[in-house]
């Protein structure tokens, strides 16, 4: 029987990506101050929430910082054989701009998945753990990068064989 390869499966935002400058010039244009990512996600409506990530990936992507770190590690894996994945609950009309992004830092990867425009306020951990309950059945070893520990927790408890994952929870450091 041949052996089925590993996968690293990495979010986007504040994973592979730090977007807190991002955010925070975003918010100071449609909100009128700084917010923090976690202030952010309390903004009511979700309309006008979608607003501020909407002007930080389209008018502020050049404030991000690549995660060099995993970047590294990607490219490791990549030649070691693991299949690279990335899982973004980003909507798809934010391809441009962050295809844009991983050309610019060589980030290593053979597939990238949007989550569609039209459920964009589906909870994301919610579409994430249907999306790696879809795609981890083809691997024996899968690895997780992701910065919510909440979303560790939920994917811990809801994937369908907990036994081959490892998640990793990423911190930007400071």
């Amino acid at each position: 029987m041949d052996r089925k390869k590993s996968i690293a499966i990495v979010d986007f935002d504040d994973t592979l990506f730090f977007g807190r400058r991002c955010i925070e010039a975003a918010s100071m244009e449609v909100m009128g101050h700084k917010l923090s990512r976690s202030q952010v996600r309390k903004i009511r409506p979700k309309e006008l929430r979608g607003r501020v990530y909407d002007v930080a990936i389209s008018k502020y992507s050049d404030l991000y910082i690549p995660n060099t770190e995993l970047i590294g590690t990607l490219l490791k894996r990549k030649n070691s054989g693991s299949y690279i994945l990335i899982l973004t609950a980003r909507p798809t009309k934010t391809r441009r701009e962050t295809m844009k992004l991983l050309r610019k830092h060589k980030v290593p990867f053979h597939k990238i998945i949007f989550r569609d425009n039209k459920l964009i306020y589906v909870k994301d951990e919610e579409w994430k753990l249907g999306m790696l309950n879809s795609i981890t059945d083809k691997y024996d070893k899968v690895t997780i990068y992701e910065d919510k520990r909440d979303n560790i927790e939920y994917f811990k408890h809801g994937v369908a064989d907990p036994k081959k994952f490892r998640f990793v929870e990423v911190k930007e450091k400071r």
